[in-house]
């Protein structure tokens, strides 16, 4: 098992303030303010969800408030060198070879034995994984879970705002509210559709207006 801290890039508190709070993800963020009130016996909770929902936000969130061991894989079970963290976060877990299954085991049993707290992101919910080891199977399926739902409109546009904001983009109140409109609701579509509004305007050496942008909405 190896400590990534600069492999496992996690906002830093600046931009944990910017967590946008909505009905989309409000359950997955109340997990993470229960701490350490999360069900025994392995009081670790799975956020779950598409690409660029906010998971990685949300372990920010969480290891800002708890002494955390974060990793992006787990190989080996090292007992020792986890005794010095009240809690891990396992960012982006699958089933795949980065994750070994005996050593996930020894992990769950571990907090089962001392109380401690783990926060596992994923893409889907890690109880459905094609896990080999019936132990670990049904181990992971006794975790509390919690899914981040796609954007709402209160979530669209804060994230639009945010990602044109990064980018130092100006965008018209007519031409958001064309956007706002048409844009799908799913988190890498609002990062797709921020991309393509910024190269266009600075392609053309335009404003951002809604005649600039029509473009990019080929099924009108």
């Amino acid at each position: 098992m190896s400590q990534l801290p600069l492999s496992l890039v996690l906002p830093d508190e600046a931009a944990v303030k910017e967590f946008f709070v909505t009905q989309a993800n409000q359950l997955a963020f109340g997990w993470v303010e229960k701490w350490p009130d999360w069900p025994a016996p392995y009081h670790a909770v799975n956020i779950y969800g598409p690409k660029g929902c906010g998971k990685s936000h949300l372990a920010a969130i969480f290891a800002a408030k708890v002494h955390c061991y974060k990793c992006q894989d787990f190989k080996h079970f090292e007992r020792d060198r986890l005794g010095a963290f009240d809690a891990l976060v396992l960012d982006n877990l699958d089933d795949g070879a980065k994750w070994d299954e005996e050593a996930l085991f020894h992990l769950m049993n571990y907090l089962a034995e001392t109380g401690k707290s783990a926060l596992i992101t994923s893409q889907r919910p890690i109880s459905q994984m094609r896990w080999r080891l019936p132990d670990l199977a049904s181990r992971m399926r006794a975790l509390a879970a919690q899914q981040v739902a796609l954007p709402d409109d209160d979530l669209v546009e804060a994230l639009l705002d945010k990602y044109f904001t990064n980018r130092q983009c100006q965008v018209a109140e007519p031409a958001m509210r064309y956007i706002l409109a048409r844009v799908e609701r799913s988190y890498e579509a609002l990062a797709d559709i921020a991309q393509a509004v910024d190269k266009i305007s600075l392609a053309e050496k335009r404003p951002v207006t809604t005649a600039l942008i029509k473009p990019l909405f080929t099924h009108e």
